[in-house]
């Protein structure tokens, strides 16, 4: 199987990007309705872009997928822990909801039941 980019993505004019890319890789799951990325990045002390998501990222990620598994959806629900997503929140943590395509800033522990709600982001 080869994979070739596709006509809308905007990196497509990437040498690297239009290379195909020899097998063995495969699709390996579909992607899930739901998945989050959750920021747990730290920046050094005095950062001009302020300290991270750090530990809120890192109880937040945590609480998420704890309830993920309490509900046994971790193959419709994915929750990833990441690096910067480029928005530094005040409070709380960023996350990028998949594939609804947002970037949620200010995301704390209580808001885990908004974010897992069917309806919700």
């Amino acid at each position: 199987m080869s994979i070739h980019a596709r006509v809308d993505d905007p990196c497509a004019t990437c040498p690297s990007v239009l290379a195909i890319v020899p097998s063995p890789v495969r699709e390996a799951l579909p992607a899930p309705p739901l998945h989050l990325f959750v920021c747990a990045n730290r920046r050094e002390e005095g950062s001009p872009l302020g300290p991270g998501c750090g530990d809120n990222g890192e109880a937040l990620y945590m609480e998420l997928k704890r309830r993920v598994a309490r509900r046994g959806a971790h193959t419709t629900i994915w929750v990833t822990k990441t690096h910067c997503l480029g928005v530094c929140p005040k409070v709380g943590a960023t996350v990028a909801v998949y594939p609804a395509g947002r970037v949620l800033a200010d995301v704390e522990v209580a808001d885990v039941d908004a974010l897992l709600a069917p309806d919700a982001v």
